[in-house]
């Protein structure tokens, strides 16, 4: 995957390319993390270092780790919303996704000087944007370089969080499933119950 989406909007004047993903979406606990990866023409030079970028579901956990580690090491910004089991309980797991996607783009536009374009991976968008300044795209995080990227984050932070949350709660086996739905984690909450970090609206096949 390579930045040719990236560069011919940088070409057109914006100064930032921004991709959009989430991860934890099916979880039956933990939050949704959303990540908006800022790719900005000035670091074309270091994101070209950054080799092996794709959709985190396709890389290993050591390639996703090496890569976010290149990430800290050149200073790409990144922006986090975690969308907790709550907010996906009352809202449901699409409009706590979007509400984050526009979290997201209010936490950037304060500190934004410049103009800049939303890439979204499908099924998000940003409401309160204009059309113009953003696309989605059907498995953006295989198709454009700042979506993967966005998706490689937010899979290394939620994957941590997990883990550490399994030593609070170390019924569930999250340092394995990291929250989702395997047989493991379904028997352990019909022995042990639910706790607050499961989203109860996700519960009713365990």
């Amino acid at each position: 995957m390579d930045l040719r989406l990236e560069k011919s909007l940088w070409r057109k004047g914006y100064d930032a390319v921004i991709g959009i993903d989430e991860v934890g979406r099916g979880s039956l606990a933990g939050p949704m993390v959303l990540v908006a990866a800022i790719l900005r023409k000035e670091d074309e030079q270091a994101l070209r270092k950054i080799k092996g970028v794709n959709d985190s579901k396709q890389l290993s956990q050591k390639k996703r780790e090496a890569i976010f580690e290149q990430v800290i090491a050149f200073h790409i910004p990144y922006i986090v919303y975690k969308a907790t089991p709550k907010e996906i309980d009352t809202h449901n797991i699409y409009r706590a996704a979007i509400r984050g996607c526009d979290a997201l783009i209010k936490k950037y536009t304060i500190q934004a000087s410049g103009p800049f374009f939303v890439t979204c991976d499908g099924g998000l968008f940003i409401p309160k944007l204009e059309k113009e300044k953003q696309e989605t795209f059907i498995k953006g995080d295989q198709r454009v370089f700042a979506i993967a990227l966005a998706s490689v984050i937010a899979k290394c932070l939620r994957d941590a969080l997990m883990v550490r949350l399994a030593k609070k709660y170390p019924h569930y086996g999250w340092q394995q499933n990291k929250g989702y739905g395997t047989q493991f984690h379904r028997g352990a909450i019909r022995k042990h119950g639910s706790c607050n970090l499961h989203r109860t609206s996700f519960l009713g096949h365990t």
